[in-house]
């Protein structure tokens, strides 16, 4: 009984102390403005590579404005992708996010490092597109829907999480359209490109030829699917079998059918809970159900609070 009693009282004290440490962790971070949330605090189980906070990005530098590798999203977007990896964990899958809130002066930067043809980058997220078209063609754009807290980009992992080796700046990766062995180590499931690639082989086929060809990464409430109410929560999506797709706009993909039907069943469960894709990138996705009007934001991500 006393061994019985010992045991409790360690399992007690050990789950107290899990909590005061999640409790201090939490109380480390800065407040955020009204509405927005760390996605950690919402759902913990999400993989986060937030590329912007590092250099392993097109610019080949931090985003201005990123001063901690954290996600942050308006609370309706992180509820809803909270219910998208719920319903992939039955699924043996998973989501990782690499980009979500984006202040708007990471958003300038972007478009003046374009104009700036002599500062560094990476030219592997863009092997067959001139940097100087980035603009004229809308890879880059002067208005992002990552600034209001609605867009997150991101993409599927096989569970149980198998974590791959860190990139690194000494190595010389192979372009973001090469086979995934060669690309910049991921333990996504592959999608045929990597994320943040500038090609044509990065588009959503369940969206080439439709009303969404035009990169517009500002969803407005209009854009809920209706036919994902009712699927939203209930745990499962309909299964679109490719309804939607055109065959001939699938085939002007180069890209093998795994890959597609990895980029397909992304754009399923993303939709049946709410969100909107794009037709350039198969990664990009904006929480369509929010009813109110929102402004663009550039408070920075924050680090930890500084010790006192």
């Amino acid at each position: 009984m006393a061994r019985m009693a010992l045991l409790l009282i360690g399992v007690t004290t050990g789950f107290m102390l899990g909590l005061g440490v999640k409790d201090a962790r939490a109380q480390e971070r800065k407040p955020l403005p009204p509405g927005f949330v760390y996605l950690s605090d919402i759902d913990s189980t999400i993989v986060q590579d937030i590329r912007y906070a590092t250099p392993f990005n097109f610019t080949g530098a931090p985003a201005p404005g990123y001063n901690a590798s954290e996600c942050i999203l308006l609370r309706e977007a992180a509820l809803a992708l909270k219910e998208v990896q719920d319903e992939l964990r039955g699924r043996s899958l998973g989501l990782k996010v690499y980009d979500c809130y984006r202040p708007r002066r990471a958003v300038r930067a972007f478009v003046d490092w374009v104009k700036r043809p002599n500062s560094k980058g990476l030219d592997r997220y863009y092997p067959r597109i001139s940097r100087a078209d980035l603009l004229k063609l809308g890879y880059i754009v002067g208005v992002s829907g990552h600034s209001y807290g609605t867009a997150v980009d991101l993409t599927l992992i096989p569970l149980p999480r198998v974590p791959t080796p860190p990139i690194t700046s000494n190595t010389a990766y192979g372009p973001c359209i090469a086979p995934k062995a060669e690309r910049e180590p991921d333990e996504s499931l592959d999608m045929g490109t990597s994320f943040d690639c500038f090609d044509l082989n990065s588009r959503n086929p369940a969206l080439i030829g439709s009303s969404e060809s035009r990169i517009n990464t500002e969803a407005m409430p209009s854009d809920c699917l209706a036919q994902s109410a009712p699927t939203r929560g209930a745990g499962s999506s309909k299964d679109l079998k490719g309804a939607t797709v055109s065959r001939e706009a699938i085939a002007k993909l180069d890209i093998s059918d795994e890959q597609r039907s990895s980029r397909l069943t992304l754009y399923q469960v993303m939709s049946a809970h709410g969100f909107k894709g794009i037709s350039p990138e198969w990664w990009h996705y904006s929480y369509a159900c929010i009813g109110r009007r929102l402004k663009p934001q550039d408070f920075v991500i924050p680090g930890v609070k500084e010790a006192r």
